[in-house]
Parts: C-alpha cells; sequence; structure tokens
C-alpha cells in the first residue's frame, strides 16, 4: 500500500467553504462524512466510465501512478497559473473538466511531486475503501485465419534492385538533385534493368527511395560533388552468406534517415526521430509466434500497451495532419499516428527486406514472419535458398534469372552490356567488344572473365566464344591510342641538327618536321636542349608526386608480385604504369624483378 498523508489532514487544512463543497459534491449531508467508506463507495458509483477507467488504473498500481502515463489519456488539470488574465478565467468556467480535473475536484486523486518525478495519488486510508482491481494484463497474441490470398515477401527481389544501383554506380556515378535524389537518367536506367515503368520522379519509387538511404548508411554508397558513388569495393557485402547480407541491410535500416510517414498521407510538421521506435517495433515482433498469422490490431495493441511513448512523448506536439488538413493532436489519435507508422514500417522496410508478408499492401490486416525473421532472431538459422546460374550462349548473350545471386548478377554487369529485363525479371546481357575492352581498361583480364564465366553459368565456356576473346585481344592489339610527346620544327634542317645531340630520348620521326615522344621524357628532352642552346616552350607533364626513382621501384614490385601471382596484379594496370617511367628506367625493370625474386627465394 502507498502512504501518503493521511485525508483526515488533507481534509482539515482545508477551509469550511471547501469542505462544505466537497460534501455537495459527493452528496452527503454532512462534510464529517467525507472519506467514510459508504459515501466512498457511493461516489465510485456515480462516476462516468472514463472517470471509473482512470481511478481503477491508479488503484491496480497500488493507490500511486505517474502523471504521464495517466495524462496522456485522461487529460491534465489546469493550473491557476495558467489563468492570467479575466478572459482566461472565463474561458476557464465554460470549459469542460478533463476526466483527471474531475476526479481532482471529487478529492479522489491528489498531484503528488517527488524527486524523482510527478504522480497521482490516491489516500491510503481511503483506498482500503475502493474496490480491489487487478493490474491489466498485457494484449496476447492470436492466431488470425489465414487469408486466402497473400504477398510473400521477397528479400532476393530488394537484393536484385540493390545490385543494379551498384552495378550502375560502377560504371559512372549517378547524379542526383540538389535534394540528394536520383535525377531523371539514373531512374530510368535502374528501372529499365528491372522492368519497371519509370516515374517521374524518386518519390514515387519509395523502394528505391528507401533503399539508396540503405546502402548510404551500409557503407556501399556515397554522396560526392551530387553524385551517387560506390563507396569502395562493395565486394565484401556481395560475397557474404545471404544471413549476413541481411543483417548488414536490417542494422542500416534500424538507424538510417528514411522517413516511413513517407509512405502514409500524414505530414508531421517536424520530422521524428525513429531509430528507437524500429528498436521496439522489431523488439515487439520478435516475441510473435512464427509462422503464424496475426492481426495487426494485435501487434498494435502489444505496443501500445509495451511502448506508449513510440514516437511521441508530448500527443499536443507537434502537430500532425493529413492530405486533407484534419490535424490529430492528443492520445486518442494514438492508432491514426503511431499505428499508421507501425503499419507503413511492416508493409514497407520489413516487407522488403523479407521478414514480413502480409495479406495486401494498401490496407493490410494481417501479417506473419517468414523464414527471414527466423533467421535473424537464431544465430544458428541460416534459410535454404535456391542459387540459379546464369545461361550462356555460344555467341556472348548470357540470361541472368531473378534468382542468380548478387555477387554473380554484379560482376556480370561489369563485363557485358545490358541488353534488356523481361516480366519476370531476367535479365539479357551480351559480351561484345567494347564491353570486353571496358572490363580491361577497368583492370579485369581475360582470363579472369573466362574463370568467372566457367565458376557461374550453366555450361563451359563455348569454343566459339573463346574464339570471340582471342579476336577481341587481337583487334585490341592492333589498334593502341596512347599519349605523346610531339616536338615540331618550322626548318627540317633543325630536327637534323637535333638528331646528333648526345643522349636524345628515343624518338619517330613522324615526317621531316615533326618527332614523336614519350611524355614521361618531356623533362629529359627539355633540359637536353635548354643545354645545347636551343629555345623550347615549357612543356605541361602529368602530375608526378613522387620521383623517377621511387616510382621504379613501385613498378618493380608490382611486376615481382605479378611474377608471383598473376591473377593479383592484372596486365592492364601494368601497361599504364609503366608508360608513367622514363624510357631509359624501363631497360632495368627486368633486371630488378629478377634481382628481387632471387631475394624473395633465398629467404
Amino acid at each position: 500500500m502507498i502512504r501518503t498523508h493521511a485525508s483526515i489532514e488533507w481534509l482539515a487544512s482545508l477551509p469550511t467553504s471547501e469542505r462544505h463543497v466537497l460534501a455537495h459534491l459527493w452528496q452527503v449531508a454532512d462534510a464529517a462524512q467525507l472519506g467514510q467508506p459508504s459515501a466512498i463507495q457511493a461516489l465510485v458509483a456515480r462516476l462516468s466510465t472514463p472517470e471509473r477507467s482512470a481511478l481503477d488504473r491508479v488503484i491496480a498500481a497500488g493507490g500511486k501512478l505517474a502523471a504521464k502515463s495517466l495524462e496522456r489519456e485522461f487529460g491534465k488539470i489546469r493550473s491557476h497559473r495558467d489563468i492570467v488574465t479575466p478572459r482566461a478565467y472565463l474561458l476557464a468556467l465554460h470549459g469542460q473538466a478533463s476526466v483527471l480535473e474531475r476526479l481532482y475536484i471529487l478529492g479522489l486523486l491528489q498531484p503528488l511531486k517527488t524527486l524523482d518525478g510527478e504522480y497521482y495519488v490516491i489516500f491510503s486510508d481511503w483506498l482500503q475503501a475502493l474496490p480491489a482491481v487487478s493490474a491489466p494484463s498485457l494484449p496476447t497474441w492470436q492466431q488470425h485465419p489465414s487469408p486466402s490470398n497473400w504477398i510473400e515477401a521477397d528479400l532476393n527481389q530488394t537484393e536484385t534492385l540493390l545490385t543494379t544501383i551498384l552495378a550502375l554506380c560502377y560504371q559512372q556515378p549517378l547524379q542526383l538533385t540538389r535534394q540528394l535524389q536520383l535525377e531523371r537518367d539514373g531512374l530510368k536506367a535502374i528501372c529499365q534493368r528491372i522492368a519497371v515503368s519509370t516515374p517521374a520522379s524518386e518519390r514515387q519509387f519509395p523502394q528505391l527511395a528507401w533503399l539508396r538511404n540503405l546502402a548510404l548508411e551500409a557503407g556501399l554508397l556515397h554522396i560526392q560533388h551530387q553524385q551517387l558513388q560506390l563507396a569502395g569495393n562493395p565486394i565484401n557485402w556481395l560475397e557474404a552468406t545471404p544471413k549476413q547480407r541481411l543483417e548488414r541491410l536490417f542494422n542500416a535500416w534500424l538507424v538510417c534517415d528514411f522517413d516511413e510517414f513517407s509512405l502514409t498521407e500524414l505530414q508531421p510538421q517536424t520530422p521524428f526521430t525513429l531509430q528507437a521506435a524500429r528498436q521496439a517495433l522489431w523488439q515487439v515482433l520478435t516475441t510473435a509466434p512464427p509462422d503464424q498469422w496475426l492481426a495487426f490490431d494485435d501487434l498494435l495493441a502489444q505496443i501500445q500497451a509495451l511502448h506508449p511513448e513510440l514516437l511521441r512523448s508530448d500527443f499536443e506536439q507537434p502537430v500532425i495532419h493529413n492530405q486533407s488538413n484534419d490535424s490529430f493532436v492528443g492520445w486518442q489519435h494514438w492508432a491514426k499516428v503511431e499505428g499508421a507508422w507501425i503499419k507503413a514500417a511492416c508493409q514497407g522496410p520489413l516487407f522488403w527486406l523479407g521478414l514480413l508478408d502480409v495479406d495486401q499492401l494498401n490496407h493490410p490486416q494481417a501479417l506473419r514472419l517468414t523464414q527471414w525473421a527466423s533467421c535473424l532472431l537464431d544465430p544458428a538459422h541460416e534459410p535454404s535458398q535456391f542459387a540459379g546460374q546464369l545461361q550462356l550462349s555460344s555467341d556472348g548473350l548470357i540470361r541472368v534469372p531473378p534468382t542468380v545471386e548478387p555477387l554473380p548478377r554484379f560482376q556480370i554487369q561489369r563485363i557485358t552490356e545490358w541488353q534488356s529485363t523481361d516480366s519476370h525479371g531476367t535479365m539479357l546481357v551480351r559480351l561484345t567488344a567494347h564491353s570486353y575492352s571496358q572490363a580491361l581498361q577497368r583492370g579485369i583480364q581475360a582470363s579472369q572473365m573466362q574463370t568467372f564465366l566457367q565458376r557461374w553459368c550453366d555450361r563451359p565456356v563455348p569454343n566459339d566464344l573463346q574464339s570471340l576473346f582471342q579476336q577481341w585481344q587481337n583487334d585490341r592489339q592492333h589498334l593502341l591510342a596512347r599519349p605523346a610527346l610531339l616536338l615540331e620544327a618550322d626548318d627540317p634542317r633543325l630536327l637534323n641538327e637535333l638528331a646528333k645531340l648526345p643522349n636524345l630520348p628515343p624518338y619517330a620521326e613522324l615526317n621531316p618536321q615533326l618527332w614523336e615522344l614519350e611524355i614521361a621524357d618531356s623533362a629529359a628532352l627539355t633540359n637536353l636542349l635548354h643545354t645545347a642552346g636551343y629555345a623550347i616552350n615549357p612543356v605541361s607533364e602529368p602530375d608526378q608526386r613522387i620521383s623517377d626513382h621511387d616510382l621504379k621501384q613501385l613498378i618493380t614490385a608490382l611486376l615481382t608480385v605479378q611474377r608471383l601471382a598473376p591473377t593479383v596484379v592484372s596486365q592492364a594496370v601494368i601497361e599504364r604504369v609503366v608508360q608513367a617511367l622514363p624510357s631509359s628506367e624501363r631497360q632495368q625493370l627486368t633486371a630488378n624483378v629478377n634481382q628481387w625474386l632471387s631475394i624473395i627465394n633465398r629467404s
């Protein structure tokens, strides 16, 4: 029993006139009868249903209950401090008393301020006269009848969309608007590859907006110069197990900036902090029985009982409107505000993550935890998943079924050109001379492409396709574009004189008045001509942040690693960095590599 100051002392402290008012309100003949068990019981019997509910709530808590939990549902007691003008006084006279204010007027509830908070209490001697009330039991999960039709959550669809975004960002960054949403061209490219119609803006494709936020939070993408770019190499996510991939996306959702209210008709004036709400929602869902259909109303009741302040601690602020400009202020609109957010989070992010099946998308009435939800809850559970294979044709056309895992789906788009995607989600890509050349320029070797196809395709690489690879390689060697340094003289005799200079870098005579040299030799040529007394304009060199000596050491290291592990360093990389070294230094590279290899072998 909660002991407070006795009711007798309280009644004695009241002015005589106020005790008479209380006696009138209690409908007793004399103020001396105030607090008598029979008078208390008769008074309680005359209370309205809301007043009795509020009183029972305090009785069930032992006579003392936090003010906040009562006030959000039953209103507050108006303070004298709020009535500062005659007009406010008159308005207060005509204003309707709240449930708590009515119980306070009757003396049944008293406000109490302590160091640990504000409460409403019942005098302990009055509490003994009140009928006992048991503490309300928490709502329980009830099995919902299985719907005749339902929508099954598809995590694979979300991973396919994310992999498409990653593959396009690998090819080139995607432009963003000033609001950091995808521009029309990037939006169109993504929608084409997943075979959906292109919306006017990203706002009309909420799953894409959500997934972009998720990828940013998960460290797969980042924004730079108003462009959506890969944040390093996404291979660690692509190579992870299905469970590890899901955990990374789920944890990113818990803390990302996406606003689930964007999936509803509500328009909060100020944004909510949703991280704690997502944690609470998932915590309640983890108590639900698996593989069983449950009513959404049961979920709302569970959360309202366990987390009444899911989004708001003050139910008067912030003001929330719908599209018809109806406002939803107060605890009575909990289901329309918090409930709307819960439904949006379930039919949006949790559905997209493959964690919840729903009976319908627009106004779901039932939900069910999936095997992926069990996967998150049970460390030992790894759901079985069918992994499709790439279907390879001898002419380089490759079919990518929707069941293909993210890693091969991403990798195949690095070395092919997209052709089309059908209504079932099967993507057609083709190996072409252009895609082959692009892959080589990005550092992917021809042997790596063939190894990849051998591993992930439904058949060995056909001989016809291997012949195409060889033809493309030969064609690539026939045409080679490279930067060069041109030395031009207005008189052919001047070049003849220069040809006699000692230590002249190698050159190719294009015509009697034009030589071609390598850009890396520009400094050596300029110094030589100045020393010999020839005037020449300054030559712009590529930015070299290290000396030729240090560059030679780095290239030697790369060549040594390539000799030891050919697949680690691509030939395309070697060709690019060697061109940055002056020709006079290249002759020693082979000798240096052999020397390093002999040292490694001895050690």
